[in-house]
């Protein structure tokens, strides 16, 4: 939610804003994690309640209920940014999302 309200405001500066978070986002990305984007993970499926899904497979996992509750807010940020990326990195957010939750 906060990054797409960044990404999306309407500031004086919002061009370099962007930029910088773009730039910064792929040296993190590709440098310090050195993620491999996934072109067949489930981000890339149409299936309208993939979102769902992947929440219930959290709940349902022999997680704690911390680990739980910070995968369910990085699969909610993932959705978030899901609605504006292009499906190259929906591939690297798949990637990082599956390192993230596991």
């Amino acid at each position: 939610g906060s990054v797409s309200r960044l990404w999306e405001g309407d500031y004086v500066r919002i061009r370099g804003y962007q930029r910088e978070v773009s730039h910064w986002c792929s040296q993190a990305i590709y440098t310090t994690l050195n993620i491999k984007p996934s072109f067949n993970h489930w981000l890339l499926k149409d299936k309208k309640r993939k979102f769902i899904h992947q929440a219930e497979t959290i709940v349902k996992s022999q997680k704690s209920q911390s680990e739980k509750a910070n995968a369910l807010v990085i699969l909610e940020a993932v959705r978030s940014l899901y609605k504006t990326t292009s499906p190259t990195q929906f591939g690297i957010l798949g990637a990082r999302l599956d390192q993230l939750i596991r």
